[in-house]
């Protein structure tokens, strides 16, 4: 039985080892930029891991994404543990935990002190007022991209649209 020339490439993906050097400074580089919350990181983390790097194959990531969102707690956080456990073992799942964490606890204790300190100022609220809509759209890509890789079946597609636009359309507390 040969494989196809995608099913090589997405196995050559999930065999793609990065140096210890490579692990550490993508999840800090990660930690920094973490910005919309587990959707919007968790898009970051495809587009790095699957697209640009390599290190995983899509199929992959979807399967682990799923698994990551079964478990209780922080998905994205779950993600970079289990690939830096992948990738590193013990210890590459122990830096790549910390330097999610970290870099993103560091800049919102700053963050948080500037707004506790110049909040007030019409400046600051209108800095933060022009972030709202940004980060919406990056959250919002990163639904419509996660999506197409997970959902394959047109069936599925329509289902969850369906939901999408019962939830956005309708007052309900059931969504």
């Amino acid at each position: 039985m040969t494989m196809t020339h995608r099913e090589q490439n997405e196995s050559d993906a999930d065999h793609h080892m990065p140096s210890w050097r490579e692990v550490f400074l993508y999840f800090l580089f990660l930690g920094f930029v973490n910005i919309g919350g587990p959707v919007a990181q968790i898009t970051m983390m495809f587009n790095h891991m699957v697209e640009k790097r390599r290190w995983l194959s899509k199929d992959r990531f979807v399967k682990i994404m799923a698994f990551c969102h079964m478990l209780p707690g922080p998905e994205a956080l779950q993600l970079a543990i289990y690939v830096g456990y992948l990738k590193r073992r013990l210890w590459g799942g122990i830096l790549a935990g910390l330097t999610f964490i970290l870099p993103g606890a560091v800049v919102m204790i700053v963050l948080s002190w500037f707004y506790v300190k110049y909040g007030k100022l019409p400046q600051v609220n209108n800095a933060l007022y022009v972030l709202k809509p940004a980060v919406l759209g990056i959250i919002a890509a990163g639904i419509i991209k996660l999506g197409r890789a997970s959902i394959r079946n047109f069936s599925w597609q329509f289902y969850w649209l369906a939901r999408f636009w019962r939830c956005v359309s309708v007052e309900s507390t059931s969504c």
